[in-house]
């Protein structure tokens, strides 16, 4: 009778593919980010954050304007490569709905980093499909938590709360017609913005979600190689 052979790593290098697409998004975003507001601050102080985040990436206002659109290329490129593999794990229907929404997502933060606010009436259309996509995705993450499926985990439940409730502030401030987001007041001294504080936090919360999804599947990687592993020294 022949021996059983040991379970391989090597199964589970689309997840591995998937888990680094999703971290080497949320670096890229995060180190684009910071670097833009970082200079930004630098120049103008605290004021930056009077900007939606997109503002940033108009050329004829920032200089780091490059940087901030590249990382959002190249965020939204691994976001719809990812969720693509995702879809290719084929686990179940909502982890395949999941997918689609992802990569809707994901599709339209690349073309908002091809098409920044230089280009206003592409800008606001992807900008538009993010927020509705990104509106979608909280919600299929909710139903994945109410379901217990083990791929949503308690934080990606708060995350997908929060930004729910931050896409949809935004979404009620949306001239639907044009596309227009209510501006900020242009005052020179420092103050609050409900619409640009909901962009920053919208993007901050949106790479976190990412970062977690790939973190909790790292860690069903670890447990189903290790569940294999103990079967097969059990000789099942």
């Amino acid at each position: 009778m022949y021996a059983k052979p040991i379970p391989s790593l090597g199964q589970y290098d689309l997840h591995h593919l998937i888990i680094f697409l999703m971290l080497a998004g949320g670096f890229v975003a995060t180190a684009g980010l910071v670097l833009n507001v970082g200079y930004e601050y630098l120049c103008m102080g605290i004021q930056v954050f009077s900007l939606r985040a997109n503002q940033l990436g108009d050329y004829r206002l920032s200089e780091m304007a490059y940087v901030l659109n590249g990382s959002v290329l190249s965020y939204g490129m691994c976001t719809l490569m990812s969720m693509f593999g995702l879809y290719q794990l084929k686990l179940d229907n909502l982890s395949k709905l999941m997918a689609v929404t992802g990569a809707w997502m994901g599709l339209s933060i690349l073309l908002m980093g091809i098409y920044p606010l230089n280009y206003l009436a592409e800008h606001r259309f992807w900008s538009t499909s993010a927020l509705f996509s990104c509106l979608l995705i909280c919600l299929v993450t909710l139903v994945a938590w109410l379901n217990h499926k083990p791929y949503c985990t308690r934080g990606m439940t708060i995350v997908s709360i929060l930004l729910f409730l931050g896409t949809f502030s935004i979404l009620l401030q949306l001239d639907l017609r044009t596309l227009e987001l209510k501006p900020c007041k242009q005052v020179m001294e420092p103050h609050f913005c409900a619409t640009a504080m909901n962009s920053w936090a919208m993007a901050v919360l949106s790479i976190t979600w990412n970062v977690l999804l790939a973190l909790n599947m790292r860690r069903l990687v670890i447990q189903d190689y290790q569940n294999l592993s103990l079967r097969h020294l059990k000789g099942e």
